[in-house]
């Protein structure tokens, strides 16, 4: 019996559409553009726990002060979690706390593959919600999230699912599992011409 055998573990992925009301949209990237000058290069995070900005794996630029939705997020996530387990079907647990940043990616910008809790313990469930401006002014920006051996637990490069960058619309998966951000292509420099997303985690 051949060794080389995989068994592929469905990727669970659960979409969200219309995820903040019209009005909320459009405060939002009133406060992106307010707030521009404040997003700082995004940093990765090694085995030592310490904070690097480290291009060769991540470009874009980020904002831990979500201002007025740091508590809409929270709220939102709140409510819509029930449904996240159920689509993702896994056992529902009570979230210690919800990590939150907001990232504006431009031109030539990306995140190769990684995990969400490799070295950040108690990260659970990952979010990513659309928040750029249409019509869209950008390309590429996709979400690949990568298969798992069901056996091994290792990454199948060859197997994904790829996730559309769509407004307004959220996605939630397990941080365990790998996945990236492919490069953007965006002419302009203005903050909510590119791929905006909050970003969010949910602990145990």
């Amino acid at each position: 019996m051949s060794t080389d055998v995989t068994d592929p573990e469905p990727i669970p992925v659960a979409v969200f559409e219309e995820f903040l009301a019209p009005m909320e949209l459009a405060r939002l990237h009133a406060f992106v553009a307010a707030r521009a000058d404040d997003f700082a290069p995004s940093t990765v995070t090694g085995k030592d726990k310490i904070r690097r900005v480290d291009p060769r794996q991540r470009r874009s630029r980020v904002l831990f002060d979500l201002g007025p939705f740091e508590a809409i997020m929270r709220e939102r996530l709140t409510h819509f979690l029930p449904h996240v387990f159920q689509r993702l079907r896994i056992e529902p647990f009570a979230v210690s706390r919800y990590e939150l940043q907001m990232t504006v990616s431009g031109d030539g910008d990306y995140f190769r593959a990684h995990t969400d809790n490799s070295h950040l313990m108690g990260r659970a469930l990952s979010f990513v919600y659309y928040g750029h401006a249409e019509p869209r002014a950008f390309e590429g920006g996709q979400l690949h999230i990568y298969g798992r051996d069901r056996r091994t637990g290792e990454t199948l490069p060859d197997m994904r699912q790829i996730i559309e960058p769509v407004q307004n619309s959220l996605v939630a998966f397990r941080s365990h599992w790998t996945h990236e951000v492919t490069p953007i292509r965006c002419a302009s420099p203005a903050p909510n011409a590119g791929r905006l997303t909050l970003n969010g985690w949910a602990h145990r």
